[in-house]
């Protein structure tokens, strides 16, 4: 295998963030044994990160999702109306 270096890793990192978002897996996916094997298996040098540094990394994607939604609504000329379900 290749050099896993610290670009990588951050690529790698916000990608578990990603998947984590998309399919909404709990934040505790990332100490399940069976995931750290899978990853230690993928990349050995890859070091799972913990339930709070992938939530910090989640909170960083909504974030600037929020941002460039904020920006869209602000760009919009005409009315909007936004509803929710709970």
């Amino acid at each position: 295998m290749g050099q896993f270096d610290k670009t990588h890793e951050t690529n790698a990192k916000t990608e578990l963030a990603n998947m984590i978002i998309m399919h909404e897996y709990p934040l505790s996916m990332v100490e399940h044994l069976g995931f750290k094997r899978y990853s230690k298996a993928l990349q050995p040098s890859f070091k799972v990160p913990c339930r709070n540094t992938i939530k910090k990394e989640i909170m960083k994607i909504f974030e600037f999702e929020k941002e460039k939604t904020m920006k869209l609504i602000q760009m919009n000329t005409s009315r909007i109306a936004i509803t929710t379900d709970m």
